[in-house]
């Protein structure tokens, strides 16, 4: 959980090699927006100046000029492909699912039109409690359907779903190639 945060959503569809994710982040008057896909090797984003330059690390004034622009990395990227690239596989993707400690189950319930379980407990970082709240289709396959993960005044959604269909990971039209000077660590 990052403090100052008062929404955080994202929406990801995760397949076996590919998938699309997509994140809006409100702090204050300021909003992050990151859209991107895994295609094989690549991976293809494009964000709002706050996001290219908040949380991928570009220069402002590149962050400025490349704003809006879908932009190309590959695994030679370094970094920056790797953090992209993490949580778009189904694999990599349920790896925040991994609850530990004491849990409690929640009555039946329904969630984003879906009959669904809940799962709930606490887990204790180095800097606040966090309850995290599991949702869990009730039938016919326990897939999971939403995680909430609530500290100090802010609620992160992560949305999983449509199961059991590929993700729509099409290559954007008008890529830019990352360039290194574009970040500010280059």
């Amino acid at each position: 959980m990052t403090q100052g945060v008062d929404s955080y959503t994202q929406v990801t569809q995760a397949g076996r090699l590919d998938g699309t994710s997509s994140i809006t982040v409100h702090a204050g008057k300021i909003t992050l927006k990151l859209d991107w896909t895994l295609i094989g090797k690549t991976v293809y984003f494009k964000g709002n100046i706050n996001a290219l330059s908040g949380s991928l690390g570009f220069t402002t004034a590149a962050a400025k000029q490349e704003a809006g622009k879908w932009i190309s990395a590959t695994a030679g990227s370094g970094a920056l492909f790797q953090n992209l690239s993490s949580y778009l596989t189904v694999a990599s993707a349920t790896t925040i699912l991994d609850m530990v400690g004491e849990m409690s189950f929640l009555p039946a319930t329904t969630v984003r039109g879906q009959a669904v379980l809940g799962i709930q407990g606490v887990r204790l970082s180095e800097e606040e409690k966090v309850i995290e709240t599991i949702y869990v289709k009730s039938a016919p396959a326990p897939l999971p359907v939403e995680l909430s993960q609530i500290g100090q005044g802010s609620t992160l959604y992560t949305y999983f779903g449509p199961w059991g269909q590929p993700p729509v990971a099409k290559v954007p039209q008008s890529v830019l190639r990352l360039s290194k000077a574009w970040l500010a660590s280059s």
